[in-house]
């Protein structure tokens, strides 16, 4: 798992490349939970993860919940298989999602 950060003075984006899985959503989590800050507003690429598993969707879930009350979250560009998964499981009613960068920075600003 490939993570990238970059940061602006209204938005962090953050993309992901590879897999999201029980040896990585940790390290993903740990990368992650150090940019929520007051006021955050995170753009969360996911449009070159491969597979998540139940551990991506903890990952994202612990993510959300750290959000201070004016954060925001944006998932962008989930593949059809996660946004399925998201979706059978009920995950996908606590996020945003936008299907590109630009809709998802729309959406943040």
């Amino acid at each position: 798992m490939d993570i990238s950060v970059h940061t602006s003075p209204r938005l962090t984006t953050i993309t992901l490349d590879g897999e999201l899985d029980s040896e990585t959503a940790p390290l993903a989590e740990q990368r992650l939970l150090p940019l929520i800050g007051d006021d955050c507003k995170l753009l969360l690429d996911m449009g070159q993860v491969s597979f998540m598993s139940s551990a991506g969707l903890r990952m994202l879930f612990a993510l959300r919940r750290q959000l201070p009350p004016d954060g925001r979250l944006v998932l962008a560009q989930l593949s059809e298989q996660i946004k399925d998964t998201m979706s059978v499981t009920g995950f996908i009613e606590y996020f945003t999602v936008a299907e590109t960068l630009p809709e998802a920075t729309a959406l943040l600003n």
